[in-house]
């Protein structure tokens, strides 16, 4: 155990992120100790993972 919840942000190609089937942004995996979702858009992932910092933070 890594003491403390990981988040991950995964950015690929909307081409390849449609194939997967998921929204822009849509869980791919999340639970207690490990968030992982998967981004087109290099802004929006780092969005995601400064919100979830600055929760953590605030936590």
């Amino acid at each position: 155990m890594l003491g403390g919840r990981v988040y991950l942000a995964f950015l690929m190609s909307p081409a390849h992120l449609q194939v997967i089937d998921q929204e822009n942004g849509a869980p791919l995996v999340s639970n207690a100790d490990c968030h992982v979702r998967l981004f087109s858009d290099e802004g929006l992932a780092t969005e995601w993972l400064a919100r979830r910092r600055a929760h953590e933070t605030n936590a």
